[in-house]
């Protein structure tokens, strides 16, 4: 798939997955009009060739006692901790033929208006196993 194409993908699926909530502000509602947002997104990539590898990808987000899958998104990105609160993460991404990749102290600290977590970004530099 193409950037564009990607790009489009995504901007169409956030655009279908919008989420309209009424929230009450001391008497005053405000209607939030937000996307779902994980906690954090991955973008996998091969170390030497940089070429995207996210089908086939799999991992996990963990903080605590709280684990969550991470889900391939749009074949480019993974997500994972929706619903989360502020808390600093371990992902750790696995694909076959590469070597475990483990990121610690990943850490959510900012909301949303409407509560929702801003995700946190980072790409996974997965390297090949000899």
């Amino acid at each position: 798939m193409t950037p564009t194409r990607t790009f489009i993908s995504l901007v169409c699926s956030a655009a279908a997955s919008v989420i309209v909530a009424a929230c009450d502000f001391g008497g005053a509602k405000m209607y939030c009009a937000a996307a779902l947002s994980p906690a954090v997104v991955v973008t996998p990539l091969d170390s030497g060739t940089r070429a995207n590898i996210t089908v086939g990808t799999r991992g996990t987000v963990s903080s605590g006692t709280y684990v969550d899958s991470l889900s391939v998104v749009f074949d480019s990105v993974l997500w994972g901790g929706l619903g989360a609160q502020f808390r600093t993460y371990e992902v750790t991404v696995e694909h076959q033929g590469y070597r475990q990749w483990v990121r610690s102290g990943v850490r959510v600290t900012e909301w949303t208006e409407c509560h929702e977590p801003v995700s946190v970004h980072v790409t996974a530099l997965l390297q090949p196993s000899p």
